[in-house]
């Protein structure tokens, strides 16, 4: 973990060699990359505002880990290696591993973390995936909660669709 970003693991079963890409912009350095379980093919290039790593897994699943340390206006922001191909979630999935920096506590994320202590685990049963990660030091708020935003928003699209019907059928 580099400036107050947690560290990340991405994990995948039952690949072939595949292309995973990160987000690289401006100011970020994304540094101590280690494979386990699989073997690289080539260097790491940049390809537009991402960068790409090839690699072809072993018969068991396999783990990338790195640093990433972002600009002062990005604080919370960390880019994930994921694979380029779609998941389906049952064949083909990936398990996102992440530990929070020391004396932080998570929020709400999306999708629901499984927490033991620091360290969460979710696994992405569809790629490309948003994954929202909100923490927060102690004392401090991790932000708004996205599953009582996706709530009410659910809630008011039912109230505005009910009130349409109603009053189509009234007509």
């Amino acid at each position: 973990m580099v400036g107050g970003v947690p560290a990340t693991d991405v994990i995948v079963e039952g690949a072939t060699s595949i292309d995973h890409r990160i987000e690289a912009l401006d100011g970020v350095t994304i540094d101590q990359l280690h494979v386990e379980g699989a073997e690289t093919i080539g260097e790491v290039r940049t390809v537009g505002r991402t960068r790409s790593l090839m690699v072809t897994p072993g018969p068991s699943p396999y783990t990338i880990r790195y640093r990433v340390q972002q600009p002062a206006d990005r604080p919370s922001r960390c880019p994930l290696w994921l694979p380029t191909t779609p998941a389906d979630g049952v064949s083909r999935a990936v398990k996102l591993q992440v530990e929070l920096p020391a004396d932080t506590t998570p929020g709400s994320t999306m999708p629901r973390f499984t927490w033991t202590g620091p360290h969460g685990s979710v696994t992405l049963a569809h790629l490309p995936a948003f994954v929202l990660l909100p923490f927060a030091a102690p004392g401090q708020s991790t932000g708004w909660d996205v599953s009582a935003v996706m709530d009410t928003a659910a809630v008011s699209v039912f109230v505005a669709a009910s009130a349409i019907w109603l009053w189509r059928k009234r007509r």
